[in-house]
């Protein structure tokens, strides 16, 4: 809030017409209290060298201006909450012995995940791996066992001389790309798998699944929700599925090759390129468009059906010796 009179205003309305009692508020915050950011949002924790003296002034603001006590004896007589979905879930799927492996990409460039969306994924039957795309050894090696991968979005633009620097991640992504690994990629998965990418005059050869060349700009190319319908056939979704999300990003998409396919005509948003988006080569789909799984359900079936077909697949391929 602004000031007392703030205060007092917003308090007086909320108790009026809601009956829930207002615990305290939280004043503007002066220079030195505001949380590090830069393009798309806060500064990642595991970067920020300050974050315990942050998280303890933080902690002082609420204790001056919020009525603790209250807030916990308000917790302590509430009725407890019945996970619901938890317990339908179990019931649906009951006890399943063969897994499959989803990878998914999990460090300081890839961050961008709704909990959601890894939690859906697990109750279906999905073992989840998460891997580094900067480590160089385990990371590569992990990838063997995988049965689809799951690159949500993140800072790759910020940790670009790590990545391109592990090469031998990125041709193994390729390989397993043109071999018919399902791949999800969001946002900034989809930089991941563009031939290159440029940003402040430089220019980083990528992974090279996907005939696209990414430039970084200093103002949003695509920021606010999306709205897409699928219209062409593709590994994760059904033609005629309507898809809702948002997208937020600096970069955008400045080369294409000529007959690029793409499977989501786009009705509200920016998308990748001529109110296109879900760029789909083979068993990869990339795009802008960011999805909450409780939203769009059908990408949970979408990943769990590809990787077991995937898992099928592997399974049939003849094991040639020497």
């Amino acid at each position: 809030v602004a000031g007392n009179r703030h205060s007092s205003i917003a308090k007086t309305a909320i108790e009026n017409e809601t009956g829930i009692p207002v615990l305290g508020t939280i004043p503007k915050l002066s220079e030195k209290y505001i949380l590090p950011s830069r393009h798309l949002g806060l500064i990642m924790p595991e970067e920020f060298e300050q974050k315990n003296i942050i998280m303890q002034n933080l902690k002082n603001i609420v204790e001056d201006n919020v009525d603790v006590s209250k807030i916990l004896q308000a917790a302590y007589n509430a009725d407890s909450l019945k996970d619901e979905g938890a317990e339908g879930s179990e019931k649906e799927q009951g006890v399943m012995t063969d897994k499959v492996r989803i990878g998914y990409f999990k460090d300081k460039s890839f961050s961008f995940y709704y909990p959601e969306n890894l939690e859906m994924l697990s109750e279906a039957g999905a073992n989840l791996i998460p891997i580094s795309p900067i480590n160089k050894t385990e990371s590569i090696q992990s990838l063997d066992d995988i049965d689809a991968l799951y690159i949500g979005g993140g800072f790759p633009e910020m940790n670009l001389a790590e990545l391109v620097s592990n090469k031998e991640m990125m041709d193994k992504i390729k390989k397993l790309a043109e071999a018919g690994l399902p791949i999800y990629a969001e946002c900034g998965g989809l930089m991941y798998l563009a031939k290159k990418i440029t940003w402040k005059g430089n220019e980083y050869k990528l992974a090279g699944v996907l005939p696209i060349e990414i430039q970084m700009h200093n103002k949003p190319q695509g920021h606010g929700y999306c709205e897409a319908v699928v219209d062409v056939e593709n590994p994760f979704y059904k033609i005629g599925t309507v898809i809702k999300g948002h997208e937020f990003h600096y970069s955008k998409i400045n080369s294409y090759e000529p007959g690029i396919k793409s499977v989501l005509s786009v009705s509200r948003g920016t998308g990748c390129f001529d109110s296109r988006d879900g760029i789909n080569y083979k068993n990869v789909f990339a795009g802008y468009i960011h999805i909450h799984a409780l939203a769009t359900p059908e990408w949970i079936d979408g990943m769990i059906n590809s990787a077991k077909n995937y898992k099928n697949f592997k399974k049939k391929i003849p094991v040639i010796a020497g």
